[in-house]
């Protein structure tokens, strides 16, 4: 004969045990020590890396109004020391989208906003490696990178 219990946990923790078998179980029994209060991560960081995570896939964005938009944002957080601190595990992905949308604003769908784009990636790229905590955890693949990107597009400014 098979038999399972289901116990259910009050507020009072009482404990009732209910049993599908014949035979009668205790119904009652008090929990002598309370289970501990279930701890939870801080909502505040994981709202704000979820926030960070959102400004900088709007960086990356095809439409020049929400990309300026979200860099506005970045201008905002990158100049506050209290959440400047929220990027440091962002700071290769914030750099990869600055460098793709570098990309997109060369192109002939950014020609209207290219100066304004360009003024304001070029900004959040000194901002960035500016700041010693944020310069400091950039990766070597990304660095490289930037210093690909960085000097073609310089090239291609002193061609024209």
């Amino acid at each position: 004969m098979e038999s399972w219990g289901l116990s259910v946990v009050c507020n009072t923790f009482i404990v009732i045990s209910v049993s599908l078998v014949e035979e009668p179980s205790a119904p009652w029994k008090c929990v002598a020590n309370p289970p501990p209060p279930l701890s939870y991560p801080s909502t505040s960081l994981v709202s704000t890396s979820t926030a960070v995570n959102l400004i900088i896939s709007q960086i990356t964005s095809s439409d020049p109004a929400v990309s300026g938009k979200a860099l506005k944002q970045m201008e905002v957080i990158l100049s506050s020391e209290d959440q400047r601190s929220a990027l440091v595990p962002h700071v290769d992905q914030l750099l990869r989208a600055v460098l793709m949308q570098m990309k997109l604003n060369f192109t002939t769908q950014f020609a209207a906003a290219s100066d304004t784009a360009g003024k304001r990636l070029t900004a959040c790229l000194v901002s960035v490696f500016s700041q010693v905590p944020l310069a400091s955890v950039v990766t070597q693949d990304t660095l490289v990178q930037v210093e690909t990107d960085v000097m073609g597009y310089l090239v291609q400014r002193l061609k024209v």
